[in-house]
């Protein structure tokens, strides 16, 4: 669960780029 609130991060992080 802890892995798929990283992917979200990451996503989130990228569409801030």
């Amino acid at each position: 669960e802890k892995f798929s609130d990283t992917r979200q991060g990451l996503a989130l992080f990228t569409k801030i780029f």
